[in-house]
């Protein structure tokens, strides 16, 4: 080709003819070649191949090679954009020398290389890797042997075996030292806890009254029957949703604030369906309360709000209202529950002719949650019970105020 001498690649048709001393001359678009065909010589030259060069981000590397004549290279993870550099040592027609390489783990077969004599690499992942080199002449005359370089890229710290190990290590003394600190603390207070476990399931019977079920459930059922399908679905959304928050706080020690005040929501709208809307209530927190960060006792507030509906409320003939206020003192939360229904005096004799028994376990099952709770902190949580009527108000009822250290 134009490479080897000639005047082109292109001939004119019909532009030769041999000289008397044995030349061929043909012509073509830029001029004549002229040559003598016994003259002519085949490259049967094999070159040597070798690496001559290793750039990282276009800086140079050097290359160590052992005795054996191999090179070797080791880069840390951040110099993975490498340039291998290589030269084909015949010099005849050097622009047609010809290479053949791969990286192996990254090339699955050999690259064939007509120009140029060099191998780029981007973001290769760390590990060790060889690197494989043959050559041809100009005459694609191939070299056997192949020139090798080993390249070492070295992982991050974090991915090196030591490191592992040391996490490892690491989170099992973490682990370790939570499960002896658990156990420390759980044998401290196991009687307490299977104390409040069994009240617990005592309050979650009490607090799941078959009569407020079976009465929501037909309210419901109502509401489906008369076709009102959005409420009926409102409110037996709610319901599931009351029911799962028992459950969910009777396994709890204490809870956030905000969530005792929206099992209460969630309490008395199923208790206004139950009473056909009997009663309002308002439910107000002083707004300097963060009630997603303070945490009360389980099942503190709701049975005292569920007294103020059963044996207040739905014992009167108007419409009454229930309000719930909670503010914040130096050191605790003030609940106050006021009903406007018929007095805590009155209910107490009216329980009393129903049922002595129901009242005593009532009252035994109050007075003991209060009694195992406040072993368990610094500072008793204070109820105390007024009755409205006599205090004289027009409107009567029951004031109960819960004081809760926090």
């Amino acid at each position: 080709d134009y490479s080897n001498g000639l005047q082109s690649n292109i001939f004119s048709i019909q532009a030769h003819c041999r000289l008397k001393n044995g030349e061929i001359v043909f012509g073509g678009v830029n001029g004549l070649n002229i040559f003598h065909p016994q003259k002519i010589k085949l490259n049967n030259f094999i070159p040597p191949v070798y690496i001559t060069g290793f750039k990282v981000f276009d800086k140079t590397k050097r290359l160590i090679y052992n005795n054996q004549g191999e090179a070797r290279i080791a880069l840390k993870y951040l110099d993975n954009f490498f340039t291998i550099e290589f030269a084909s040592l015949d010099y005849t027609n050097p622009e047609g020398n010809q290479y053949l390489y791969r990286l192996k783990g990254i090339n699955k077969d050999w690259v064939h290389l007509t120009k140029g004599h060099s191998a780029s690499y981007t973001n290769v992942d760390p590990g060790e890797f060889v690197f494989e080199l043959k050559g041809s002449n100009s005459n694609g005359l191939w070299n056997k042997d192949k020139s090798r370089l080993l390249i070492t890229i070295e992982p991050p710290f974090w991915l090196t075996a030591w490191f592992k190990i040391f996490v490892l290590l690491l989170l099992l003394s973490l682990i370790t030292w939570i499960i002896l600190y658990i156990r420390s603390k759980e044998k401290r207070r196991t009687a307490l806890n299977k104390q409040i476990a069994e009240l617990k399931l005592q309050a979650l019977r009490a607090r799941m009254d078959p009569h407020f079920i079976f009465n929501t459930i037909n309210a419901i059922q109502y509401l489906i029957s008369e076709n009102d399908q959005d409420a009926a679905f409102f409110y037996l959304s709610s319901f599931a949703r009351l029911l799962r928050l028992i459950l969910h706080h009777s396994e709890e020690a204490a809870i956030p604030l905000e969530e005792e005040l929206e099992l209460l929501r969630l309490y008395l709208e199923m208790q206004k369906l139950r009473f056909e809307k009997k009663f309002r209530y308002s439910i107000e927190v002083d707004p300097e309360i963060d009630v997603a960060k303070i945490k009360v006792p389980t099942m503190i507030i709701q049975p005292y709000v569920e007294n103020a509906v059963e044996h207040g409320i739905s014992q009167h003939d108007h419409k009454g209202k229930i309000t719930i206020s909670i503010e914040k003192d130096t050191d605790s939360l003030i609940c106050k529950i006021v009903d406007d229904g018929i007095g805590i005096n009155k209910a107490l004799k009216m329980r009393k002719k129903i049922s002595r028994e129901h009242k005593s376990t009532a009252m035994q099952l109050t007075n003991e949650r209060l009694r195992i709770i406040n072993q368990d902190r610094k500072r008793d949580i204070g109820v105390s019970v007024i009755d409205l009527n006599d205090l004289g108000l027009p409107s009567g009822g029951t004031q109960v105020t819960i004081h809760i250290p926090v």
